[in-house]
């Protein structure tokens, strides 16, 4: 997960977005696997991030 909180903090919007897809995917394909770090660092972005597009991704990650 510390690569994906990488990618997450970066200034790079490609960067941050294809981490939001992986994300996503990992929680729909190991619904096992402990998301809280990364869940603390998803609502981070989806209220602050510059992007609005990664904001509202950040939030469908979440849900």
């Amino acid at each position: 997960m510390a690569g994906y909180m990488k990618a997450l903090k970066s200034e790079n919007d490609g960067l941050r977005h294809d981490a939001l897809f992986q994300l996503a995917k990992l929680k729909v394909t190991c619904p096992h696997k402990e998301f809280s770090k990364c869940m603390n660092e998803l609502k981070r972005i989806s209220q602050n991030d510059k992007n609005p597009l990664i904001q509202l991704h950040a939030l469908m990650t979440i849900e």
